[in-house]
């Protein structure tokens, strides 16, 4: 179980962190043609989490808070899809996070 919780926390850690540079570039008026490439780490971050034991019961919730993040990204400088972007990510932030508590409070995989 201890490897299932760290493994969702790099996972969350880093999509949150991706999203967060979006949402602070957009506050900064950043045009989009200058938004920095996205860390290349979130692949092995991913990885690891889906190798995990016990990932499977996560899996849905992951790929919707992994999806957030490409929503918020295909939808920057888009005023009404961008505002549902950013719903959409603090959505399945919180579900994400919620369904690793969920676990751990039940103390087994």
């Amino acid at each position: 179980m201890a490897r299932l919780v760290e493994a969702s926390s790099r996972l969350s850690s880093m999509y949150n962190r991706l999203c967060g540079e979006m949402l602070d570039a957009a506050v900064a008026s950043v045009p989009v043609s200058d938004l920095a490439a996205a860390d290349p780490l979130r692949y092995e971050v991913t990885t690891q989490f889906y190798m995990t034991p016990g990932s499977e019961q996560l899996r849905s919730r992951a790929s919707r808070l992994i999806g957030a993040y490409g929503q918020l990204r295909d939808s920057y400088g888009n005023d009404p899809a961008w505002t549902a972007a950013r719903t959409e990510h603090g959505l399945a932030l919180r579900e994400f996070e919620a369904a690793v508590r969920k676990i751990v409070h039940r103390d087994h995989i």
